[in-house]
Parts: C-alpha cells; structure tokens; sequence
C-alpha cells in the first residue's frame, strides 16, 4: 500500500496503549524484526541514505535552560522540571561529536534524531538503516523496532529510567539491549512528590561521561557481528 508496513489502518478503535509497566507489552512488541525488515524494502534507496548510528532527543535543553533563565537545565529545581516533564541528556553535543567519531571508524554515518513533532511515518524514514541507537530512557526509543538493515542492531540506554522492558522488548526482537550507568545522574526527580492518578511523572537529566559510554559500548560488543 502506500504507508509504511505497521500502519494502523484508519478508525482502528481496538489500538491500544501499553505503558512501560504494562506486563503485555512484551508480548505486543514481540517479535517485529519481520515488521523492521519491510519497513526498509519499504523506504528503499531512500532507506540508504539514513544514518546507522543515531541519536535520539526529546527537548531542546538549551532553550529550556533559556527560558528559565538559568546557565543550564542541571540547575531547575524540582518543580520546574516535573513541569515540563522531559528526560534529556544535558551534553547532547558532546555526545554527538563522539558517536560521530565512534561511527565514522566503521564506515557509518550519525545523524541526531529530535523526535519532538516528528510523524510516525517520519520516525520510520529516519530509524530504517540504523544499526546504533542511543537515547535517554523512553524518548521514543522504540523506534529501534523500525531499524531493518542488515547486520545486528543495538539500543543503548541511560537512565533515569527501569531497563526491564527495553530489556525484554529487545531480546524478543533480536536486538542487543546496553544500559549505560556510566553517566552522572545530575537531577533525577523521578519520584518528587508530584503524583497523577497511580502514575509517577519520571523526569531527569543526564551528563554523559563519553568515555564510560565508549567503555559499555565496548564491553557489550557494540558495533560487532556475531560470526555466521
């Protein structure tokens, strides 16, 4: 047809939503490799010209930390940052210049994702070659389901954040799943007293240690195939 493989088709009313606790969500996202897969037959030689190591963002954490007129977003008080309920890296940058590297000694190309009004169908186009994708816990890190190349995939993620269900989702889909702890965890306000319904508004910052990052990269194997 003319949407990408997975599309809903119109006036589904039995689409439902899982949230990250929510123990069907395994079974829902299990397994999707075949999905992956036509998602880049789909895209074709488009497919080939999106990047294999990405980036993904929520926020821009410099325009927050501009409106609330502070050096940056490590210095928002609690209640400031529940309300704007965003988990972002605080050194996107650095991050950047690094997976750049990391990704051009493999012959790869990196791109930074900023899914904030991204469309679905958008989000498909930009995840169908990748090989690499790393974000901050939730984030739309999902997205590594559309990555249908050939070769290993992997999905490195950093808190805050619980890694079961990233865990579990990758292992049912064939993709190697990294939690990096190495970052320093400057607010974690996942638990700061703001309560809605039985639902914890989970929301933090992270500086990436790049070098502790490059360490659980290399420990997990990312980057290199299994032999056949």
């Amino acid at each position: 047809g003319d949407s990408p493989p997975g599309d809903s088709p119109p006036g589904d009313s039995h689409a439902r939503m899982c949230k990250a606790d929510d123990t069907s969500a395994t079974a829902l996202y299990s397994p999707l490799r075949r999905v992956a897969a036509a998602n880049a037959r789909y895209w074709g030689e488009r497919c080939a010209d999106a990047p294999e190591v990405v980036h993904l963002v929520r926020g821009d954490v410099d325009a927050i930390a501009r409106d609330a007129d502070v050096p940056n977003v490590e210095h928002l008080a609690d209640d400031e940052l529940l309300a704007r309920r965003v988990r972002a890296v605080t050194n996107p940058a650095e991050v950047d210049a690094f997976l750049r590297r990391w990704a051009a000694k493999r012959g790869w190309r990196f791109g930074r994702v900023v899914a904030d009004g991204m469309s679905v169908t958008a989000q498909r186009r930009a995840f169908c070659n990748a090989r690499v994708v790393f974000g901050m816990h939730g984030a739309g890190l999902i997205n590594v389901l559309w990555a249908g190349g050939e070769g290993r995939r992997w999905l490195i993620d950093v808190p805050p954040g619980d890694d079961g269900w990233f865990g579990e989702v990758c292992d049912v889909n064939g993709v190697g799943y990294v939690r990096s702890t190495t970052g320093h965890l400057t607010k974690d306000a996942s638990y700061a007293t703001k309560f809605e319904g039985d639902a914890v508004a989970l929301v933090g910052w992270t500086r990436v240690n790049v070098r502790g990052l490059e360490r659980d990269m290399e420990r997990a194997g990312v980057g290199v195939e299994e032999d056949r």
